[in-house]
């Protein structure tokens, strides 16, 4: 009975250590999610990270070029390497990439973590030289990284009224973002676009897939032996997408730099493709930096898409209502004494023009005898002309609703953020007023015209009345080049879909005879010293203002005459009524640009 008590305990004994060598066995082994993870969190605790590519979308132009989301080679700096050894390196590299010593040493005193060397100003990260680089390089210094860096703006920005820039704006995240914010794919505190494409298109821009330096640690924030730093690129074939705008890089580089040597303070220039109305230049000015907006400021609006006082380009509008309804004929003449007494108008010309034909009163811009036409127009028609050529509603590309790339419909798309529509009449206005209609006919009272909208109108009548909304973007790609979306050229027919719309061949060629000899005997006449034929028209509007004599200077037209390929707008804004009128001097440089 013992020995079997004894046997039976012997069992239990051996049991018990063979399930606790189990145990042991089964700990040293196993492999669990749950595991996993904690060993992912340990290493995540000792991992530091440079954001080098947020995988925002790339802003092209029309040849490829990078507008906006452009790579190039900057110096990440890893302060804690035993490599780094204070002074003598840091006067070293500070030389060698062009910053105050004491600059860089203030960077490598305030973090322990790895950063990239900023400018002076501290807007942007530097970029190196292919030199700067090779200098680096041969420091084989392990706290120097050359690293690649997608900078979002160019050095010399171009374009960036039309590009836009980025802010933080968490209500409208929550807005249009909900699903990414609940998915965590997306912080309340992400730069999203503010303005122009990059607000336009931001849903389209916005990045999935990040690249970045990584660099780890131990507890004593010292580098970790056998775990070596890594450069972690976005791998996703697909994204970044890329905008393919309609813009001439180099030609608006060009032209932005000969508006700023003319010393224009305010306005536009844009130039347009008459084939198909795309946006190949479109300036404004004031200019800013998209790295450092003031938005009270205003700067960044974009002048190309306001609504200005257009001035006599308007008469434009006039003299096409008044020969598609039969109210004057090609060739009659008309009298100006230099005064409209009836309702205080002058003429630009104090003592009058005299016998002017229709076709001169046009070219030398006759207020009182234009006017006089306006006046005996119906207001209903002319406004149905003006939007016949686009200059009463927003013009820009637009669709009721865009597919996104996730998923998802974006209701309303317009390419040009922030765009105006322009009007004629303001509510209340009594229209058919003699008075109100003399005042309309020469571009002021409550007449507003964008330069966008001027420039499509030339387009419009060189196109025999054919109205097409003015694109500026054509495509959108995959990273690997595969088109995504296309935008097609849209020609509105109807645009109100009442009365009669679109405008005669024949009163089309009248126009863009007119606007010829705007220039060969006109207030244009400046221009027949420039190398390539240009026709057009002049204007001048008095911005209204209280208690100041400021106007907008204008000119439209189109060159070549022979064979038209493109069509612009210039518009001045803000000068003195005595100034020199220097949208005709921008005019003359424009020609010379586009010529090449």
């Amino acid at each position: 009975m013992v020995a079997r008590r004894g046997f039976i305990l012997l069992l239990i004994l051996a049991s018990l250590i063979f399930m606790i060598i189990i145990r042991l066995l089964w700990l040293q082994t196993r492999t669990t999610i749950g595991d996993d993870y904690l060993a992912q969190q340990s290493v995540e605790q000792r991992r530091e990270s440079v954001v080098l590519d947020q995988g925002r979308g790339r802003i092209l132009d029309r040849s490829g070029a990078v507008l906006a989301g452009r790579q190039v080679h900057t110096l990440l700096v890893v302060p804690r390497m035993p490599q780094w050894i204070g002074t003598d390196l840091i006067d070293q590299v500070a030389g060698i990439i062009g910053v105050p010593p004491q600059t860089l040493e203030s960077q490598v005193r305030l973090t322990s973590k790895p950063f990239l060397a900023y400018t002076v100003t501290k807007k942007t990260p530097l970029i190196l030289s292919t030199k700067q680089i090779e200098q680096i390089d041969e420091i084989q210094s392990p706290a120097l990284k050359v690293v690649p860096y997608i900078r979002r703006y160019r050095e010399q920005p171009i374009a960036s009224h039309v590009i836009g820039f980025l802010a933080q704006n968490p209500r409208q995240i929550k807005e249009l973002y909900k699903e990414q914010l609940e998915q965590g794919n997306l912080q309340e505190n992400e730069l999203i676009g503010a303005s122009g494409l990059e607000r336009s298109f931001d849903r389209f821009l916005q990045g999935i897939e990040t690249s970045k330096y990584v660099h780890f640690v131990d507890a004593k924030s010292e580098a970790i032996a056998g775990l070596h730093d890594r450069l972690i690129l976005a791998s996703n074939p697909f994204y970044p997408l890329q905008l393919q705008t309609t813009l001439d890089g180099k030609l608006q580089a060009a032209t932005e730099a000969m508006i700023d040597k003319e010393g224009m303070k305010e306005g536009a220039v844009v130039v347009l493709d008459i084939n198909n109305s795309d946006v190949i230049v479109m300036a404004s000015r004031p200019n800013y930096d998209p790295y450092a907006v003031l938005p009270e400021l205003g700067k960044w609006r974009n002048r190309a898409v306001s609504a200005e006082v257009p001035g006599s380009i308007f008469k434009t509008v006039v003299l096409a209502t008044a020969l598609e309804d039969g109210v004057v004929k090609p060739g009659q003449k008309f009298y100006c004494s230099g005064e409209w007494d009836r309702y205080h108008l002058r003429c630009w010309v104090r003592e009058g023009h005299g016998v002017l034909t229709l076709e001169q009163a046009y070219a030398q811009s006759c207020n009182v005898i234009i006017a006089q036409i306006a006046a005996e127009l119906d207001p209903n028609r002319l406004e149905e002309v003006a939007e016949s050529l686009g200059l009463t509603h927003r013009i820009g590309w637009s669709t009721e609703s865009l597919s996104l790339p996730l998923g998802g419909i974006q209701q309303s798309f317009r390419q040009f953020d922030g765009e105006q529509e322009g009007q004629l009449f303001d509510q209340g206005t009594p229209r058919a007023d003699r008075g109100v209609l003399a005042q309309t006919g020469i571009g002021q009272r409550d007449v507003r015209v964008s330069p966008l909208q001027a420039a499509n109108m030339v387009v419009t009548i060189l196109n025999a009345g054919k109205l097409t909304e003015p694109r500026v973007v054509s495509e959108i790609k995959h990273n690997n080049n595969r088109s995504l979306i296309q935008f097609p050229q849209h020609v509105i027919t109807r645009p109100s879909g009442k009365g009669k719309s679109g405008l005669s061949p024949s009163t089309t060629r009248w126009l863009t005879e007119a606007m010829k000899l705007t220039v060969e005997s006109g207030t244009a006449s400046s221009l027949l010293k420039v190398p390539v034929q240009v026709a057009g028209k002049t204007g001048t509007g008095q911005t209204g203002q209280p208690h100041d004599h400021k106007v907008n200077q204008w000119f439209i037209g189109y060159t070549p005459t022979d064979q038209p390929k493109y069509a612009f707008a210039i518009l001045v804004s803000n000068r003195q009524h005595d100034d020199q009128h220097q949208a005709l001097s921008i005019t003359d440089q424009l020609i010379r640009l586009l010529k090449h």
